[in-house]
């Protein structure tokens, strides 16, 4: 009859040979005979392991272990059972007494380091690791893991050692070098950082990484044009490298090339559609081609009932109306609310004019509503349009009234595109004038001494006319009441000259600073809305124009005003 010995060496020849019945059944006639025979409780949790068995691998090599916990084998199986049930957290004590157990084992201390950094211990994976390599420095895969744990304890000089030395004794391990090399630029090892990916990409000239690492430190050190390449050597090995294709954008944007870093944030959004940085990059240069001022106008509740009223009121089922200045479209959809047969509406904006096409679409009046990227100067009946249009519309119109080009704009509608007594809207505006005193916004109307230097320079490029400015966030004394100084027929657009005249009378002795002009504006003969601070309106704020001398004035004193219409702007003299 076997002994216990002969019996468990037969047992393991059947596993290593992978006759795991017979194994089995072996170890089991052992344990029958001597139930706490160690080594057949920890073969057999191994048998069971390997046959996926893992939570009675675990009871059977524990029991092995409570037997004789010297074995460090029996530790180290016992933490690949618990790994194998998801109990990794609890593979780690095992681990660690067969590192113990094992002493000079450098294999032992580098599972014991890997199971640390599994866990989040990254300061004991590094000591375990850096146990590992000392007993065995020749290990690439322990050095690699090594660098790892270091970057993740935020030693990132150590890490990139450690990286380099696993690049050293592993040449292949391409995963290491490509670490080191993003290591050592963020250090501010920049060309040491660059030669180690010359010398990858001579090693793997297929690895895009390396390519698009290699352009993004070349980026970095100001180099665009050679980035540029890089990033194109990048895409032309890993076409769906949506970091590649987003840092292309970021060139593009940099050149003023906005179209392109739009089309190459789309296609980077594509690849990876919860891309933050491309989505946020992409918003920031839509951004661009949309003024904010189209937000706020839309907010704007004031101004949206009275464009929608008149609207309402000028409509006739089956007419045909014109909009200069299509925006989002909000105009126009009213106009086909309205009951209007066909609508056309024209905008500059290649961008704005798309996605007016779009909200037009989504909300179901394409039929009627027809966009033109097109000024409405360049509209033609008969081409464009079928025939003049019964009515006008038009908001395209600027704190101080008419300088966002109405006047012409309108002028030319009037007398081309709308048909004789055809309804205009708006219909007028009445403008009103006051003077005021405001000692701070003065101060660098114009640019002379700041802080002690001469700015002056600058002066040469402020705009020469009023500035859009709150009256309400602007610290100013009113020094005279508001008077109306002229009304304008928007209907019959001025031509350049003097729009009308007003005495201001200072209501105490002060400073004239400035004078702010706001307008009521008569959407049509019933409807008013005001741009004053008090008006209610969100969207436009109050014209501002700074005098070239302040005036000092003493309580009575009058001020004659004249408004003129000057290079497509109202602008204000005061003596």
């Amino acid at each position: 009859m076997a002994t216990v010995g002969e019996a468990l060496a037969l047992a393991v020849e059947h596993h290593g040979a992978g006759r795991f019945a017979e194994a089995g059944e072996l170890y089991r006639r052992i344990l029958d005979a001597v139930p706490g025979q160690p080594l057949a409780l920890h073969y057999l949790g191994v048998l069971h392991a390997q046959c996926g068995r893992a939570e009675r691998a675990v009871v059977l090599i524990r029991r092995a272990v409570a037997v004789d916990p010297a074995v460090a084998d029996s530790h180290a199986n016992l933490a690949g059972a618990l790994r194998a049930c998801g109990r990794a957290a609890e593979a780690v004590a095992p681990l660690a007494r067969a590192a113990r157990l094992a002493g000079t084992d450098a294999r032992r201390w580098s599972e014991l380091g890997v199971a640390l950094r599994g866990t989040g211990e990254a300061a004991g994976a590094r000591r375990a690791l850096a146990a590992a390599v000392a007993l065995d420095p020749a290990e690439p895969q322990t050095w690699h893991t090594l660098g790892l744990a270091a970057e993740e304890s935020g030693d990132r000089r150590a890490a990139a050692d450690a990286h380099a030395r696993a690049g050293a004794l592993d040449p292949g391990l391409l995963s290491s070098r490509l670490a080191e090399a993003g290591l050592r630029a963020g250090l501010g090892q920049a060309e040491r950082a660059e030669r180690v990916l010359d010398a990858l990409i001579a090693d793997a000239p297929d690895l895009a990484p390396a390519r698009f690492n290699r352009a993004a430190l070349l980026q970095d050190r100001g180099r665009r044009s050679a980035a540029e390449a890089g990033f194109r050597a990048a895409l032309c090995l890993d076409p769906a490298d949506a970091d590649a294709w987003h840092a292309l954008a970021g060139l593009d944007r940099e050149a003023v090339r906005l179209a392109r870093a739009v089309a190459r944030c789309r296609r980077a959004l594509v690849l990876r559609p919860l891309f933050e940085a491309a989505r946020l990059d992409l918003r920031f240069l839509m951004s661009r081609d949309v003024p904010a001022w189209h937000f706020t106008m839309l907010a704007d509740e004031v101004r949206n009932d009275a464009y929608r009223r008149a609207i309402e009121k000028a409509v006739t089922p089956g007419c045909r109306v014109l909009e200069i200045g299509t925006g989002a479209g909000l105009l126009a959809l009213f106009a086909a609310r309205a009951g209007a047969g066909e609508v056309h509406t024209c905008e500059v904006s290649a961008a704005l004019a798309a996605v007016a096409r779009g909200v037009v679409a989504d909300n179901g009046y394409a039929d009627r509503i027809t966009v033109h990227h097109k000024r409405s100067a360049d509209l033609r009946p008969g081409i464009d349009l079928p025939g003049r249009a019964d009515v006008l519309v038009s908001e395209i119109l600027d704190a101080g009234l008419l300088g966002e080009g109405h006047a012409p704009s309108v002028r030319h509608a009037v007398a081309e595109l709308l048909k004789p007594g055809g309804r205009v809207i708006p219909a007028a505006a009445t403008v009103h004038l006051v003077a005021i005193e405001a000692p701070a916004a003065a101060a660098t109307q114009p640019i002379r001494t700041v802080c002690g230097f001469d700015l002056s320079r600058l002066e040469a490029y402020r705009n020469p006319s009023y500035a859009a400015l709150s009256l309400t966030d602007l610290p100013h004394r009113r020094l005279t009441d508001a008077v109306p100084v002229a009304r304008i027929d928007l209907a019959d657009p001025p031509l350049p000259g003097p729009m009308g005249r007003a005495v201001l009378t200072a209501g105490a002795a002060g400073t004239v600073h400035a004078v702010a002009f706001w307008y009521d504006l008569h959407v049509d003969a019933e409807i008013t809305v005001s741009t004053g601070p008090d008006g209610g309106c969100r969207h436009w704020l109050q014209a501002v124009q700074f005098l070239e001398a302040p005036v000092t004035v003493t309580a009575g004193q009058a001020l004659a005003a004249e408004m003129r219409y000057v290079a497509g702007r109202l602008t204000v003299s005061v003596a």
